[in-house]
């Protein structure tokens, strides 16, 4: 399994806050999904700097996502006037506004030529 980036970045260079175990998980799913968004472009012996922070990032927000979720459940507000909770529902599209904060981190850390998933001429 891929994982563009370790813990050691993580928490020394980018900054990170969580724990070990939870970023090992974070970091391996982020991965999957950048190695998804970038057609396995990216190499994994040595990915560029730009691919280490976007995968700390996204784990970060994995990790986020996760934790926001109670008893199985995704929160999707808080009012503390009388204190009620509501959840993410299926009809809500969860895992949609996972990725979609994830392209969105994507797109600020990596350079566009990761991201095009056109025909560069050398394809044809």
């Amino acid at each position: 399994m891929v994982k563009y980036v370790e813990y050691t970045f993580y928490k020394e260079v980018f900054g990170g806050t969580m724990p070990e175990a939870s970023f090992n998980r974070a970091a391996i799913e982020a991965s999957v999904y950048l190695k998804k968004i970038t057609f396995s472009r990216i190499a994994e012996s040595d990915p560029p700097e730009e691919v280490k922070y976007a995968c700390c990032a996204m784990a970060d927000q994995i990790y986020e996502d996760q934790a926001a979720k109670q008893d199985g459940k995704t929160v999707k507000s808080v009012s503390n006037d009388g204190y009620s909770v509501s959840y993410v529902t299926e009809a809500d599209g969860s895992v949609e506004l996972t990725e979609a904060k994830l392209s969105r981190i994507a797109q600020i850390y990596l350079p566009g030529d990761l991201l095009y998933f056109g025909l560069d001429g050398s394809d044809c």
